[in-house]
């Protein structure tokens, strides 16, 4: 039997509060991600992926610390090989206080390919609210409603295979633009 500081607790834990659409979600995510970061450092994906959807649940809610928390963690457990979302999260760290500087870190990305595994649409789903959401701080309304648009046709493109709390989330933070 695990304990409940075992690292599959605390991620059995963080993976249910991430998969139910729940308004305590987000509290119910914290205290594992925090666990997992401070008991068990090693497990850099798990806490990378698990600061990585405490911070979009924290803007979806608007709780700045707990997204500037997240992200600083989520920066600091992943890998350099998730590159994408590292970036993700940098622009994410910066749409307040930098936007100009959050939308050209992600205008650096790579075209989408039309065969692109489901992953990579995800994260392109995320780097354009992300981007819609600096244009938001810019004042650019015409590059915002080229990014809702943009989001709205990713988010229904991968919506049969994703989880239906996670897309709801993101669908939050569209609908406060």
């Amino acid at each position: 039997m695990l304990g409940a500081q075992h690292p599959l607790t605390l991620e059995a834990q963080s993976l249910k509060a991430i998969l139910i659409d729940s308004p305590r979600a987000r509290e119910q995510l914290k205290t594992p991600c925090f666990e997992l970061r401070e008991l068990h450092p090693d497990h850099r994906d798990q806490i990378g992926e698990c600061m990585y959807e405490l911070a979009w649940l924290a803007v979806a809610d608007d709780d700045h610390p707990t997204r500037a928390a997240a992200i600083a963690a989520g920066l600091a457990a992943y890998p350099v090989d998730e590159q994408e979302r590292r970036d993700v999260l940098a622009a994410l760290d910066q749409v307040d206080t930098a936007p100009d500087r959050a939308r050209a870190l992600l205008a650096r990305r790579k075209p989408l390919a039309s065969d692109a595994p489901f992953w990579i649409v995800v994260v392109e789903l995320e780097a354009t609210i992300v981007t819609a959401l600096a244009n938001h701080a810019l004042h650019d309304r015409a590059a915002m409603d080229h990014d809702l648009v943009r989001a709205r046709s990713l988010l229904a493109k991968v919506a049969p295979a994703y989880s239906p709390a996670i897309l709801h989330r993101r669908q939050r933070v569209l609908d406060k633009l």
